[in-house]
């Protein structure tokens, strides 16, 4: 296959931390690659926050369509996801402190 001209992508969105590279697309390679940078911004301070702070929580499903909102304490996190009324599959969960620290974490449901 050759591609000639100018080749126009509607590539869905990808979490924050990945983005597409294109830059071998005429040879049929398409990557997605983790901006180490910003994947450290989000997993930046977990270990700060107490389990009695407020955060508030994005929950983004694998598509990348943000599915639910949370505000809560830090410790309720987990029973509070599991309580949600998601399908099964994989979801990120954005998590923002009131100190501007910011993580994502992975979980299944």
């Amino acid at each position: 296959v050759t591609i000639v001209g100018k080749l126009n992508l509607a590539l869905p969105q990808l979490p924050a931390y990945n983005y597409w590279d294109t830059s071998r697309i005429a040879e049929g390679i398409l990557y997605v690659r983790c901006d180490a940078e910003k994947y450290e911004e989000y997993i930046t301070g977990i270990a700060t926050i107490d389990s009695d702070e407020f955060v508030e929580v994005r929950i983004v499903n694998a598509g990348g369509t943000s599915v639910g909102h949370l505000a809560i304490r830090m410790n309720e996190l987990g029973s509070s996801f599991a309580s949600l009324s998601l399908p099964k599959g994989m979801y990120l969960l954005h998590i923002k402190h009131a100190s501007g620290k910011k993580f994502v974490l992975k979980q299944m449901k």
